[in-house]
């Protein structure tokens, strides 16, 4: 993009910004922030958990996990079959780390993508019971229940059995949410990193829980989630800024580039620099010029117009080169 439409972009995004007024700003920032930090603690974590050696015991047919990906929510999901768990090389610059699968029977839907064989899954309002393997790393949360598995997972019928039972385990836990392994004293992980990040996850949750629009929405204030929603989308648009603006940098940065490549290129031809770039004799004389256009009177010097002049020529001349600003 060109300097112009950067501006142009710019002047719009800060329209929309200012356009978007917000009632009590300082206790949404707040709320937003303590939830912001807590997601990025979630996943740091959520990075231990993903490691065989602390849930490989504990990934037992029957058991309760939390599912989020990075595009889509799954929710409950039950592993159906761990002995079928593989181990394979994370991508280029995860320093080669391993991430173990394991396959889980979830509400979704399966699509072949366009033109090719690979499979996108997304998570489905109605009962579509699939098994997928999934990678432990999207597990958000391992819970201590384990339910009966039927003899067989052949038929839909037994799939949305198993969707029934994890149906009726949330309703069962509603007010405390279905409880989950504790990283400590269950999973035994005493990684001093991770019983940081855990510390942080639970100081942050508690602070969240007490804020006052965390109860307003607990509460079922539409008024608060408009206004969360409208907040977060000013934040979002405020990043956008930050990002045009640190291109438009970019963009200026260049354009300075290309003219310091261009006056460069003048000075090599007219003999100020040499052909690596470094200043010449002509080029250090035009230094020592500090009254006048350094480049015209290094020219006039070198190309002997002040020999066959008087010293009043020589001096009518440099006055024609002094520059004085009119002051009133």
């Amino acid at each position: 993009s060109n300097v112009p439409e950067i501006i142009a972009k710019l002047k719009e995004l800060k329209k929309e910004y200012d356009e978007i007024k917000i009632k009590k700003p300082a206790k949404l920032d707040s709320y937003v922030k303590l939830v912001h930090e807590e997601t990025i603690a979630r996943k740091e974590k959520a990075g231990f958990l993903a490691d065989p050696k602390f849930t490989s015991p504990f990934l037992q047919p029957g058991r309760l996990v939390k599912i989020k990906s990075f595009t889509d929510n799954f929710g409950w999901g039950c592993i159906v079959n761990s002995n079928n768990r593989k181990t394979v090389k994370m991508s280029l610059g995860t320093g080669g780390k391993q991430l173990s699968y394991v396959d889980v029977l979830l509400n979704c839907t399966i699509k072949t993508l366009p033109g090719s064989t690979k499979k996108t899954y997304l998570s489905s309002e109605t009962m579509s019971p699939n098994i997928i393997p999934v990678a432990c790393h999207l597990f958000t949360d391992i819970s201590v229940v384990r339910i009966p598995l039927p003899g067989s997972l052949e038929t839909r019928e037994s799939k949305i059995s198993i969707l029934k039972s994890i149906n009726e385990i949330e309703k069962k836990f509603i007010d405390g949410g279905i409880p989950m392994l504790d990283p400590v004293k269950d999973m035994k992980i005493k990684d001093k990193k991770f019983l940081k990040l855990h510390d942080t996850c639970v100081r942050l949750h508690d602070r969240i829980e007490i804020h006052p629009i965390k109860i307003k929405l607990n509460n079922g204030s539409s008024k608060t989630v408009a206004s969360v929603e409208e907040y977060e989308r000013k934040l979002k648009i405020l990043d956008k800024i930050k990002a045009l603006k640190d291109e438009l940098k970019d963009v200026r940065s260049i354009v300075q580039l290309n003219d310091l490549k261009a006056r460069k290129r003048v000075l090599r031809r007219l003999g100020f620099l040499d052909s690596s770039d470094m200043i010449d004799v002509k080029g250090r004389v035009a230094c020592e010029i500090s009254t006048a256009d350094e480049l015209v009177l290094t020219e006039l010097i070198f190309n002997g117009f002040f020999n066959d002049i008087s010293h009043r020529g020589v001096c009518a001349v440099l006055s024609c080169l002094l520059y004085q600003e009119k002051s009133f």
